[in-house]
């Protein structure tokens, strides 16, 4: 099953096949997305972690990582839980 990882603001769209390991830049304001290419939906079994400021998707079915470097490093003004 192939994944898509998604930035909402962006538009970037990344295919993930089994195995790969994607590593993106947390962008201020982005929103982003995973989701299984055939239904559209957020994949079954994806799991989330976070390692120092970086948010970690994985699914350990398929052995696939998305690393969102510095997803927690920033607040935007007003915010008091800081995310990208």
């Amino acid at each position: 099953m192939k994944m898509i990882f998604t930035g909402k603001v962006s538009g970037e769209k990344t295919v993930l096949t089994a195995g790969a390991r994607h590593t993106v830049k947390a962008q201020a304001g982005e929103q982003y997305g995973l989701v299984d290419e055939v239904t559209g939906l957020v994949p079954d079994g994806v799991e989330a972690d976070r390692s120092g400021d970086d948010l970690i998707l994985r699914k350990k079915e398929d052995d696939t990582e998305i690393r969102i470097e510095g997803f927690w490093e920033e607040c935007q003004p007003g915010e008091t839980q800081c995310t990208a």
